[in-house]
């Protein structure tokens, strides 16, 4: 619920400052399963210090992070952490600055009196307790999604120019929402004891928290507690299992009416067809209808949202979800009870709309064209509004974009990367995507080496079907280790991360064929030893044995660790060869190293 127009907000957040932002007194977004903060949606993660809270509950909204960007707003300042607003408005558009200052939520801080920096208790209380989630998104990363975790922790990041889904296993432990004593949680759920009937929201999220442990905690806490100051929100994918959802339907309906003041339901989706479901892989879009209309059915005056990211593989279904929000809103009881929000995306780069005027223009402009005969008045009371016009009208920000290639190329990489990891044939997806596909793949077959750098060849390499290309590949990416025009260590992490599901084994001998890469190739085959000890040992052994002679010192030390990190056995042919060795000349290392194995 908003109280001002945004207009009117302008004029009042100006009399506190050119830079004034209620929500950053108002606001907060808990991302507990990484120990971080978003004081609001489009900002940047914001750590939490655990010693902090320890010594007392204040700091996870009170920190000197918080209190040094509240001064400088009050200052007047702009914050850089605040540059998606300062952009939108610089072209003339209100920003999410005006839309969450005039909420209701938002208005006690408009008083200088509430304005201070320090032990400020939110009135908007958004929290995610763990990355647990069934869907693996494509512009989501494995701090919010179990699933994408999992798979990361298979296959290493997608590798693209700008690599994609990388996995922090420092964090991994703390995605598990199902620990009872995990020290994010465990604080949030003591602070929110202590500060909830200050609350006018709170709102959950994920992962998706309808499979959270800590989501049947408080609604069991519900039961028995009063927030009837309070709107209740869920974010959902409602992707869940129809089962699941109406057990959560029949909890919620346990919890006295008056405990809580009214019900929310948020849900993010992108297009209504089959771009919606790649964008949003793992959504079926039947099982979301109907647990969408569950939802409806179960509680008709709770307030429906939907927030679309507006991304490369949806947007050619734009206009149909669209559609269907008009549908909803058909049935509603009240006017705003069901809304449709847009954001841009700007990570992964390849998702983002900016580059693809020439191709997606037309469906922005009859998306466009339909919300504007589909507004809200008079003769049809239950249209779209002027916020939701303006929310997808900022969203869609094309441009003359030189990194085209780029982009279609990173299209192809994700895409058949995609493919692989999920175990697809064919990808189901609209005709422009399938386009995009194939002009990717041809970009890169029609290139010239010095396109683009030598990492992106080296991803690129395994994914080729031409054999004859792939061997061009590695013969210019190879040359460039050697000559020393690109950095040797970066292919090798390109190759540590296909490690046993896709890296072309002429590789292993290429690394091992110079000086100057012969260090690589040990690492290389340490790490395929440690993912199948047996296959990989006697290449170890023979390349040990054979390069011995020519091991500088420094590399004869680390060999010395690797043999015995990997215990290894040999063989009795490989005994001669090392009676063979000890009677050349060999340097001092290299003579410990030999006697080392010989004396074993």
């Amino acid at each position: 619920m908003t109280t001002l127009s945004a207009d009117e907000t302008d004029k009042k957040l100006r009399e506190t400052s050119d830079s004034f932002c209620a929500a950053k007194w108002s606001q907060v977004l808990f991302n507990l399963q990484v120990g971080q903060r978003h004081n609001c949606c489009l900002g940047g993660p914001q750590t939490i210090d655990p010693d902090l809270i320890k010594k007392d509950l204040k700091y996870l909204f009170n920190d000197s992070v918080l209190i040094d960007e509240r001064k400088a707003m009050l200052e007047g300042k702009k914050i850089a952490g605040c540059n998606v607003c300062w952009s939108a408005e610089a072209k003339g558009h209100h920003s999410d600055r005006h839309f969450k200052s005039s909420a209701e939520w938002s208005a006690p801080f408009f008083d200088k009196e509430k304005q201070t920096l320090d032990d400020v208790i939110p009135t908007y209380v958004e929290v995610s307790f763990g990355n647990k989630c069934q869907m693996m998104c494509t512009y989501c990363s494995p701090s919010n999604s179990s699933s994408l975790a999992k798979e990361s922790k298979k296959f290493g990041s997608y590798r693209l120019s700008q690599d994609h889904n990388w996995l922090d296993t420092n964090l991994e432990n703390m995605f598990l929402d199902e620990n009872e004593n995990h020290i994010y949680a465990k604080a949030f759920w003591d602070w929110f004891l202590l500060n909830h009937k200050t609350f006018q929201v709170m709102r959950f999220t994920g992962g998706e928290p309808l499979i959270s442990k800590w989501m049947d905690k408080f609604l069991d806490w519900l039961k028995t507690n009063s927030m009837g100051h309070a709107d209740l929100a869920f974010n959902s994918n409602l992707g869940v299992p129809v089962e699941l959802m109406e057990k959560f339907i029949q909890k919620l309906k346990l919890i006295p009416r008056e405990h809580y003041k009214s019900l929310q339901f948020f849900t993010s989706l992108d297009g209504w067809g089959s771009g919606g479901e790649l964008a949003r892989y793992g959504l079926k879009l039947n099982i979301f209808e109907k647990n969408l209309n569950l939802l409806f059915d179960s509680f008709p005056s709770s307030l429906f949202r939907f927030t679309a990211t507006l991304n490369v593989f949806a947007f050619p279904d734009i206009k149909r979800l669209f559609e269907k929000v008009y549908e909803y809103k058909q049935k509603s009881e009240y006017q705003d009870q069901v809304a449709i929000v847009s954001y841009p995306i700007f990570y992964p780069s390849f998702l983002a709309l900016d580059w693809t005027k020439e191709i997606f223009e037309k469906y922005y402009l009859e998306t466009l064209e339909y919300i504007d005969s589909h507004m809200a008045g008079d003769k049809n009371e239950y249209g779209f509004h002027g916020f939701e016009r303006e929310y997808f009208e900022k969203a869609v920000n094309f441009k003359d974009d030189k990194t085209k290639n780029e982009r279609l190329v990173d299209i192809f990489m994700y895409l058949i990367q995609f493919k692989f990891r999920k175990n697809i044939k064919e990808l189901v997806c609209p005709d422009d995507i399938k386009h995009m596909y194939q002009a990717g793949h041809d970009i890169l077959m029609n290139a010239k080496f010095e396109d683009f750098e030598p990492s992106i060849w080296a991803k690129v390499e395994p994914w080729i079907e031409d054999e004859a290309k792939q061997r061009q590949i590695r013969d210019y990416v190879f040359s460039t280790m050697i000559t020393g025009e690109y950095n040797l260590w970066a292919i090798l992490g390109v190759h540590l991360d296909y490690i046993g599901y896709n890296l072309n084994e002429e590789w292993i001998k290429r690394w091992f064929s110079h000086q100057k890469t012969r260090l690589g190739g040990f690492e290389l085959i340490n790490r395929l030893c440690q993912k199948d000890h047996n296959k990989y040992e006697p290449v170890l052994r023979s390349n040990i044995l054979r390069y011995l002679p020519y091991m500088e010192d420094y590399l004869a030390v680390i060999v010395a660790k690797l043999i015995n990190y990997h215990k290894l056995n040999w063989s009795q042919e490989e005994d001669a060869a090392m009676v063979l060795l000890s009677e050349k000349e060999l340097s001092g290392k290299q003579t410990v190293l030999l006697n080392s194995i010989i004396n074993r």
